[in-house]
């Protein structure tokens, strides 16, 4: 009888770090993205999610962004200035999503931070296109069996606009994993 190996997962939320603020958030900061990567509320997996609100000031660019990015132990967002990790064999993204209220508009992607004279950068750029989340946990995945993963540094990303979210929104996460 033979048994097959476990599969090894990377986890997005303890591997990575959310900081790379896009957009108003670049902009604002927390006045326009604030992140709580430890709601305890209504998590997918315990003992927490990641939490995420916008919302739209004045002077507002109409849109923001958060990355999670590999770190590789250093401090703050990693816009290309350190190495991604090579995650090469990997063939998927499985995540878990849902809106505060339903209805909220959010684009999901991973890859594509290619910073113009940074000495690193992605290896692949993936979208899934606009999601629009229901208020029920819902699984999403994203199939990366043709992309190069030898370079992962943003690892998972989330981009929202003010037309498509004109109030804002506050959406969660949760158990974000390369398998």
């Amino acid at each position: 009888m033979t048994i097959a190996p476990a599969v090894k997962q990377v986890d997005v939320i303890a591997d990575f770090v959310f900081a790379g603020f896009m957009g108003d958030g670049a902009r604002f900061g927390e006045d326009a993205i604030l992140l709580n990567d430890g709601y305890t509320g209504d998590p997918h997996s315990s003992p927490a999610c990641v939490q995420i609100t916008c919302r739209y000031l004045t002077g507002s660019v109409g849109w923001a962004g958060i990355y999670a990015q590999c770190n590789l132990g250093q401090e703050g967002e990693n816009w290309g200035d350190y190495p991604g990790m090579d995650l090469s064999g990997y063939t998927k993204l499985i995540f878990y999503a849902k809106g505060e209220n339903g209805g909220e508009m959010v684009e999901f992607k991973a890859g594509g931070i290619d910073a113009p004279g940074k000495q690193y950068k992605d290896s692949f750029k993936y979208t899934m296109g606009t999601i629009k989340l229901t208020t029920n946990w819902t699984r999403y995945e994203m199939d990366l069996s043709e992309e190069d993963l030898s370079s992962v540094i943003g690892g998972f990303c989330a981009v929202v606009t003010s037309r498509s979210n004109p109030n804002g929104l506050t959406f969660y996460v949760d158990s974000i994993t390369y398998e």
